[in-house]
């Protein structure tokens, strides 16, 4: 019963993430991310020969970008959309096991309650389900994690620290789950485990970050590492507001089970065995808090990591309020499985609500601009697009052309070239403005036929560099007078 009920909310799971890109227009009708396109042309370009670090900015480590070689190798052959619509299909996959290791993880630690609640609040996450219908950092993030979880719970050290190794490639968040690990260990092995659990995860992190960080070590580090601790304040700025989207918002049912169902434990257990499992999801969840509110820029979508650990106290939290309401009201012994599992979809359904609205969002002006791309510039012809998805909806990965920059993050690599001077900046739309921003951008453009310029190309450009873009370049796209990310060709 157990298992065919964990496996219901599976593919409910997936069909709620990948319904949204079989609508008319597919993959691309559907919102894309700034960063799903970044990611995505980065792997691209690693898979033709341009390297992270060396040849364009990067800002973490390697590992998603070996990850979504699975299709962004084949953009020459299917064209560079097939392949990244491909990626988010992909996605949605990689979605549905991250439920299901949610749902046995869960299980292993505090029974089937336990993992069918954590597996439907996983599944029904609204900043989870956006995230794993793209080609993200979080869905591998979150699954080498949870694949880690699983191990380390079950006393597989090795493998557990040579699984947070990749998730470390991936994301440098995967080192606050080796943290938590190594808070968690057992006292009566303590030294043993842990130097297992870092030798493991050392070697699988080297072996992955290596090869690509070697080719320019100096790069590797400023991209990788110090560019997070230079960048001036983006997203949600204000602490307080963090914390508020952080618990609350369609999720707020997994935060309030993962915090109330602890301290329920805390107040009615006579042992207070503080278990491994409780002291290593505890310490993730509670790293990734203090983690997000430290960072210098958040983004909802951060939430969607933070969903790996919290879904899963939920599920123990949601067992402890279960054992007391029985304690409380005898006749709920007596409840039968289909009454518990009627319970369960009514503890998901204000998230999954919250992802189903989020799911029907449509993005028009993304077909639009591919289909002007295809039209006016050909294969082969330079477009910058300021967000590198924009150039996938119309067939183009990020230019590379003679001596011009590649700027696969334009984002990223504008906001670099205005801090790696020293100077320091109160928020990143006045690093925008500065000179050492514009340098790279400005040569590209001076280079390339084709540019989308869009809200994001304006933000990021400085009034001076927006003076001369319009000298040089005339609109072709949309019309004038109508919506739409705007297509501009250069004419002298």
């Amino acid at each position: 019963m157990v298992a065919w009920a964990l496996g219901a909310i599976v593919l409910g799971g997936w069909v709620i993430r990948v319904f949204p890109l079989l609508r008319e227009g597919g993959a691309f009708a559907f919102p894309i991310d700034y960063d799903e396109g970044v990611y995505f042309s980065a792997s691209a370009l690693l898979f033709r020969g341009a390297l992270p670090y060396r040849d364009f900015v990067f800002v973490h480590p390697p590992g998603l970008l070996y990850a979504l070689g699975l299709t962004s190798a084949f953009a020459d052959r299917l064209d560079a959309a097939s392949a990244f619509a491909a990626a988010r299909f992909l996605a949605t996959v990689v979605g549905a096991a991250n439920v299901l290791l949610v749902g046995r993880v869960a299980l292993r630690w505090a029974g089937p309650l336990a993992g069918l609640v954590a597996a439907a609040l996983y599944a029904t996450y609204p900043e989870v389900v956006t995230v794993e219908r793209g080609p993200y950092l979080e869905p591998v993030l979150n699954l080498a994690c949870l694949a880690m979880a699983l191990a380390w719970i079950s006393g597989k050290t090795r493998s557990a620290g040579a699984l947070c190794g990749a998730a470390c490639a991936v994301k440098v968040w995967g080192g606050l789950w080796l943290l938590a690990a190594l808070l968690s260990r057992s006292r009566d092995r303590r030294w043993w485990e842990a130097t297992w659990l870092v030798a493991a995860a050392a070697v699988v992190g080297l072996v992955l970050v290596l090869p690509l960080a070697a080719a320019a070590p100096g790069h590797f580090w400023t991209d990788a590492l110090l560019f997070h601790a230079w960048r001036p304040p983006d997203g949600d700025i204000a602490r307080l507001s963090r914390l508020g989207t952080i618990i609350g918002g369609s999720h707020v049912v997994a935060s309030v089970l993962a915090v109330g169902g602890f301290a329920t434990w805390l107040a009615v257990s006579e042992t207070r065995d503080w278990s491994r499992e409780l002291r290593f999801f505890g310490a993730a969840y509670a790293l990734s808090v203090a983690a997000f509110l430290a960072s210098s820029g958040y983004w909802s979508q951060y939430n969607s990591h933070l969903a790996a650990s919290e879904a899963v106290l939920a599920g123990f939290g949601a067992t402890a309020l279960w054992s007391l309401a029985r304690a409380t009201v005898p006749r709920l012994e007596r409840a039968s499985a289909p009454v518990l599992l009627v319970a369960i979809a009514a503890i998901a359904f204000p998230s999954a609500r919250g992802s189903i609205l989020r799911g029907r969002a449509r993005a028009p002006e993304q077909l639009a601009v591919g289909q002007a791309i295809r039209k006016l510039a050909p294969a082969g012809e330079c477009v910058f697009a300021f967000e590198p998805a924009w150039g996938l909806a119309g067939g183009h990965l990020p230019p590379r052309t003679g001596s011009a920059p590649v700027l696969v993050d334009p984002y990223a690599a504008m906001l670099l070239g205005a801090v790696e001077t020293g100077s320091r900046f109160p928020d990143a739309g006045s690093a925008f403005q500065s000179a050492g921003s514009q340098a790279q951008a400005r040569a590209l453009l001076d280079g390339c036929r084709f540019a989308v310029l869009g809200w994001r190309g304006r933000w990021q450009l400085s009034a001076d560099t927006q003076a001369w873009f319009r000298e040089h370049f005339v609109q072709r796209h949309p019309a004038e007078g109508a919506e739409g990310i705007d297509l501009w060709e250069r004419v002298r």
